[in-house]
């Protein structure tokens, strides 16, 4: 077993974690992930690397603490989000436009003259 040879023990609540991130990042949205779990939440935005990540929740604009550092991380995600959705986004075709998970998924790949940005709509 791995984690023996690692010297790596899982209790339930390390399990937990270890699944939450799996999920997270294997089939769901990644960082933006808790928000698509908040009914209340009807848009998650994101205008580029380094703007904070907004939320519309209940018809009110909010500013999270959750932020893309990087153009790459950023169009990671979206790379990601397009193939979950078997869409090929790239430098000369950017727009990613699907619906994945009940969510309406808009994007632009990020190009060194564009920004890449985002947005999750409820449908």
């Amino acid at each position: 077993n791995a984690s023996k040879e690692l010297n790596v023990y899982f209790d339930d609540d390390n399990f937990l974690k270890l699944r939450y991130y799996i999920v997270r990042n294997l089939l769901g949205y990644g960082v933006v992930e808790p928000f698509v779990h908040d009914n209340y939440v009807q848009r998650i935005i994101c205008e580029g690397q380094g703007e904070k990540v907004m939320v519309i929740r209940d018809n009110k604009k909010l500013r999270t603490n959750v932020m893309f550092k990087s153009k790459d991380e950023l169009n990671n995600m979206l790379n990601t989000l397009a193939e979950r959705t078997f869409q090929k986004i790239s430098v000369d075709d950017p727009v990613l436009d699907s619906i994945y998970r009940g969510f309406r998924i808009q994007g632009t790949l990020g190009t060194d003259m564009v920004s890449s940005k985002f947005i999750v709509t409820r449908v």
